[in-house]
């Protein structure tokens, strides 16, 4: 269900050959190899909350793995491993309702980002989520004007917003009309 929007999102961070990128919360990381189908020689570093999530991923590439092109890391968005200016690009998708602390978050993204580095985040509309019955456990969701809010307050100094829409096939079988805004912040 998130491929459509993953793509979408990839395109937004308009990567260059040779360019390290931070992912936010990779999931299972099937689909990091979109990626690197997109800029030639990468390399690619993503954190993700989940003992479980972090196994998968990189068994689920271990070529990019065993090249060194790619690395798993368990961590949270409020304390990344990483030194301040390592990457160009981060991105997210679905990810932030999840944060304890939206702002310390962002900051610590900004903070891994090189000047002019960006920031491409996508998260569910309140009203598309609206639709999801499982949101309603444990999500924060954010309007556009909140999602601004935060990154401006996090020190991103340009901050462009996007919408997706996509129908998607649930795992029930029915269609769910599904909305997202994509945040393009510079650092």
């Amino acid at each position: 269900a998130n491929g459509p929007l993953t793509a979408a999102v990839h395109k937004h961070l308009a990567l260059q050959p040779g360019g390290r990128i931070l992912e936010i919360g990779f999931g299972n990381g099937k689909l990091v190899p979109q990626l690197f189908e997109i800029a030639a020689d990468l390399s690619y570093a993503g954190i993700d909350i989940s003992e479980t999530m972090v196994a998968a991923a990189a068994s689920f590439n271990p070529g990019l793995c065993e090249a060194g092109r790619a690395t798993f890391v368990l961590a949270s968005v409020e304390d990344i491993p990483f030194p301040a200016r390592s990457f160009e690009w981060a991105v997210t998708t679905n990810t932030i309702y999840f944060w304890p602390d939206p702002v310390r978050g962002l900051s610590e993204i900004r903070r891994i980002l090189r000047p002019e580095g960006i920031l491409v985040l996508a998260a569910s509309t309140p009203e598309s989520a609206a639709q999801l019955p499982y949101t309603r456990h444990g999500f924060r969701l954010y309007d556009e004007g909140r999602l601004r809010a935060l990154h401006e307050e996090a020190g991103f100094r340009r901050i462009d917003l996007d919408r997706f829409r996509k129908a998607v096939t649930m795992p029930d079988g029915s269609f769910v009309d599904r909305e997202h805004h994509i945040v393009i912040a510079r650092a």
